[in-house]
């Protein structure tokens, strides 16, 4: 999936799994703004990835910008954590909750 505007791909959404080099990097990110985000057990992560809870956004660049962990229970979807690169928003870096 991307999102699009009106010249180019501003982001190209990812779903992951457990052998995705990219949870490597969204465990780098959540360690990185921890202090922020609150304690998440990377077998969390784990277990989100195995169910393909865990949505990246990739940049134009090739980085992730950031990533939402959800859950899905009875047909419905929750968001369970999320963190967006605050230099993809305002040219600072950091962590949301």
């Amino acid at each position: 999936m991307k999102i699009m505007s009106d010249t180019a791909p501003l982001f190209q959404i990812e779903r992951i799994s457990p052998d995705s080099p990219l949870l490597a990097e969204v465990l780098r990110l959540h360690a990185v703004s921890k202090s922020s985000l609150g304690v998440f057990p990377k077998g969390a992560f784990e277990e989100a990835a195995l169910r393909k809870w865990i949505l990246v956004a990739i940049a134009p660049d090739k980085t992730v910008a950031g990533y939402v962990v959800f859950r899905v229970a009875k047909n419905r979807a929750a968001v369970i954590r999320r963190l967006i690169l605050e230099q993809t928003r305002n040219g600072n870096a950091g962590g949301e909750r």
